[in-house]
């Protein structure tokens, strides 16, 4: 109990110190967005592997290189994605997951720009790989959470786009609704998940040390993502501008 009430102190002085750091901060309006992007383009992804996470940095980078016509910006994602276009490296590789393979997305972008064939083709085959036959689902290797209706989707759609194939934006759109009506409360908001470690049946089975999941624990925990993800923020922000904290 001493431990647990000690981190949660700990959270708590992080988010104030946190909060403390980004009110400190003079605000800069000297940067445009272009600008912005450009320095985040230079930069990531920090690991290119195939993830969807490297797949909107290298996307985003091109989409840049399109809007300023710097072909600069081109260079990266094209390096950083031959080791699966030269079959270095698998794109569908295992274990096999709708986070990873969502990555794809970015070789649909350099197909449709660099009129790459190979490109085009291997994001076409990993929107084939995640459709199911199952009558019962859309996509093959999702979660069941919110985040499967942009992984797949920001797939399915730009094949289904590209090859002019309906199958794609049926699947989409089919997965939208399906997750929809699941998840999707009466006021609109969206619930992550119904099961699984972040869905509500882990509110009724308890915490993972067999306590009742409290209001006050809910608040504590709230407070430490919260302060967890400041931080990665302010890490960001000090990549754009420079600017530390004391």
């Amino acid at each position: 109990m001493l431990k647990s009430t000690r981190l949660h102190l700990i959270s708590f002085l992080v988010l104030l110190l946190t909060v403390g750091i980004l009110a400190g901060q003079a605000p800069r309006n000297d940067r445009q967005p272009l600008e912005v992007a450009r320095l985040l383009a230079a930069k990531y992804p920090e690991s290119p592997i195939m993830s969807y996470i490297p797949g909107i940095a290298w996307a985003n980078s091109l989409r840049l290189a399109q809007l300023t016509g710097e072909d600069k910006w081109k260079e990266k994602p094209r390096r950083d994605m031959e080791q699966f276009l030269s079959g270095a490296k698998r794109g569908i590789a295992q274990p096999y997951l709708l986070t990873s393979l969502a990555g794809h997305l970015a070789l649909s972008d350099l197909g449709e720009i660099d009129k790459n064939a190979e490109a085009t083709a291997q994001a076409r085959k990993a929107a084939d790989f995640i459709l199911s036959d199952n009558a019962d689902e859309v996509v093959k290797y999702g979660r069941k959470w919110t985040d499967d209706m942009f992984m797949a989707t920001t797939l399915l759609a730009r094949v289904g786009a590209r090859t002019k194939d309906e199958r794609y934006g049926r699947a989409a759109g089919r997965l939208l609704t399906s997750y929809a009506e699941k998840l999707q409360r009466p006021d609109g908001l969206f619930i992550h998940a119904l099961d699984g470690p972040h869905g509500l049946a882990a509110l009724s089975e308890g915490r993972d040390d067999g306590k009742r999941i409290s209001l006050r624990w809910i608040v504590c925990h709230l407070i430490e993502e919260y302060a967890r993800h400041n931080g990665h923020a302010d890490l960001l922000r000090e990549s754009i501008d420079g600017a530390t904290g004391d």
